[in-house]
């Protein structure tokens, strides 16, 4: 139950292929070819089906970087 007056934190901003291939200094192929052999997991995906990433899949892929 949401109180008035009571601050919602905002949600995480999502993150298209693009803005996740800049943040981990890697090419957009790069993500999916890591997709393809599952050494990252699938993506979820937004309404007209682009892949939609959050901060912790920027984290993943520097690890794996």
């Amino acid at each position: 139950m949401i109180e008035r007056g009571v601050p919602v934190p905002p949600s995480p901003p999502a993150l298209n292929i693009g803005a996740l291939a800049r943040l981990a200094g890697v090419n957009a192929e790069t993500i999916r070819y890591y997709e393809r052999e599952r050494v990252l997991p699938e993506p979820l995906r937004g309404n007209a089906q682009y892949r939609v990433y959050a901060q912790a899949d920027v984290e993943r892929l520097l690890f794996v970087r």
